[in-house]
């Protein structure tokens, strides 16, 4: 019975410690994938020309110059095929990039804020102004606390004063953060546009687990910071070596070299194993 108790205990151990790091070993995946929508983006940005990228964000900051003006309805199916047209030019999968230093986030932005967009990157919400730079209020949501990936789970960490960095069509812009509230459902007018100003908000659903509420991460246009400038790496979301495998590994391992250490039969000192 003693046997089989050290087995037991030592299979346990190595399930536990592939439990403990499904979480990292999930998001090391998701991560690669995201790295594989990254460089796809970036090389269809490439092999377009600079009077194409000019084109689509012209086209983008008019309809967002035109939805301020209540020119464009979303309501509308007019107002629906409006907006169609402005992302259809920004991206035929991902129409953005969404990247906050802060919490080493790096993620894609799909248009509306569906399901499929939301569990895959980073939603733009249908309503608000694309994120295109210029007057107005784009709103871009995430999930947080899947367990399959970290998405916007580490929004909560971000402090005024940090910057993220929003890119379409080639274009980079920064945004500084000046406010964090966390608001009902409903508050859509946290969310509204301002003359003059040009504005992202982050947003997930919070508490984690009960997601009652919305947190909103504002950020205001600014200058690029020096080290955005000098330091590209929080661009690019490649995975960073995959440490799980290790811990999991070196678990398993243990824990077969201990099963095999007392399930073998002891031997004699010539080196036989006593009869059985």
């Amino acid at each position: 019975m003693q046997v089989v108790g050290t087995c037991v205990v030592a299979v346990l151990a190595a399930l536990s410690a592939g439990l403990l790091q499904y979480h990292a070993t999930s998001d090391w995946f998701f991560a690669r994938s995201v790295a594989g929508v990254y460089e796809a983006s970036a090389r269809t940005t490439a092999g377009r020309s600079p009077a194409e990228l000019r084109a689509a964000l012209a086209e983008a900051r008019a309809y967002n110059a035109d939805l301020a003006a209540g020119r464009v309805v979303p309501e509308s199916a007019a107002g629906r095929a409006r907006y169609d047209a402005a992302v259809s030019h920004l991206g035929a999968d991902s129409i953005g990039w969404v990247s906050i230093p802060a919490i080493d986030v790096s993620l894609p932005v799909y248009r509306d804020t569906t399901d499929a967009s939301l569990s895959r990157g980073v939603g733009h919400w249908y309503g608000s102004s694309l994120p295109v730079g210029g007057e107005g209020h784009a709103v871009l949501a995430s999930h947080s606390g899947l367990p399959e990936a970290d998405l916007f789970t580490r929004l909560e960490d971000v402090q005024v004063g940090d910057w993220f960095s929003v890119s379409a069509a080639g274009e980079v812009l920064y945004y500084v953060v000046d406010d964090i509230r966390v608001v009902e459902p409903q508050a859509v007018d946290a969310v509204e546009t301002v003359p003059g100003k040009d504005y992202v908000t982050l947003v997930t659903c919070t508490p984690i687990g009960v997601n009652s509420d919305r947190l909103l991460v504002r950020g205001v246009r600014g200058d690029p910071p020096a080290e955005a400038l000098q330091d590209l790496s929080h661009v690019n979301p490649a995975p960073g070596f995959p440490w799980w495998a290790v811990i999991w590994g070196g678990a398993t391992v243990g824990a077969a070299g201990l099963t095999w250490l007392v399930l073998m039969p002891p031997r004699r000192r010539d080196g036989t194993a006593p009869p059985q």
